[in-house]
């Protein structure tokens, strides 16, 4: 249950940690390599050189990825695949004869569940994420309710959701997070999809347009003009003088 509160944990400590600033608020000088720092306490062996190497010229963040979906990292690449079929196809049940998705065994570990009870397992299923994506064409954070677990298409078709391993794609992952999905059409069609990176990763990077309609989507405890203002000075940070600022926005 405490995942649910990683990411609201991490914003509300950024926050404070700003508004602290304004007040000239002090702490730690050596977090990280302090005596009592974040090194000495991870590893006992550490090269302090590696903070700064290509400081300025390389920027992590652009190697971060980005979750798209409101579900498990390892049902992304299934749920791409099956909303692109969705765009392109807009299959209903009665068409579908079985969906087919192969993926790395970790994905299967951690996801293989046809069963899900709570909204919360349905985000760690793999048949129900890949089943709503096919349907609805989608998986966004009010696709993964009460109404969305018990909904009678969603489930029947679950029930045609088949999840193997394919040891060519468990073989490469961790370096690639890939899968490959099959639906079967009851008129015989097939319609096959690939792919080595779920959307978001810095390989199939996701655009600034959908990130936006991500953010404008889901800040909705934000009044929509006041979310639109905040997200045009988040997205022109870099000119932004003073921190307090863009606090004001909020």
């Amino acid at each position: 249950m405490t995942k649910q509160l990683h990411t609201a944990k991490a914003s509300m400590n950024g926050t404070m940690a700003a508004l602290l600033a304004q007040k000239s608020f002090t702490g730690p000088k050596k977090i990280l390599e302090g005596n009592r720092g974040f090194f000495n306490a991870m590893s006992e062996e550490h090269d302090v050189s590696r903070i700064i190497e290509n400081l300025g010229q390389e920027f992590k963040i652009l190697e971060n990825s980005f979750k798209v979906h409101a579900s498990c990292r390892h049902t992304h690449h299934a749920i791409d695949l099956l909303i692109d079929i969705f765009k392109e196809h807009q299959p209903v049940l009665e068409e579908i004869e079985s969906v087919e998705v192969n993926s790395y065994q970790v994905a299967l570990t951690i996801t293989d569940d046809a069963d899900p009870q709570t909204e919360y397992a349905a985000k760690f299923s793999l048949q129900f994420c890949s089943a709503l994506a096919l349907l609805n064409g989608r998986a966004s954070l009010e696709d993964f309710g009460e109404e969305e677990l018990w909904d009678k298409d969603i489930r029947a078709l679950m029930e045609k959701v088949n999840v193997h391993v394919d040891p060519a794609i468990d073989e490469s992952y961790p370096r690639k997070w890939g899968a490959t999905v099959t639906v079967l059409l009851k008129n015989g069609e097939k319609i096959y999809k690939q792919t080595d990176f779920p959307k978001g990763d810095p390989e199939n990077a996701v655009t600034t347009k959908e990130l936006l309609e991500k953010f404008i989507g889901m800040a909705t405890i934000i009044p929509l003009q006041q979310r639109q203002a905040l997200a045009e000075s988040l997205m022109n940070l870099e000119s932004i003088e003073n921190i307090s600022d863009l606090m004001k926005t909020l």
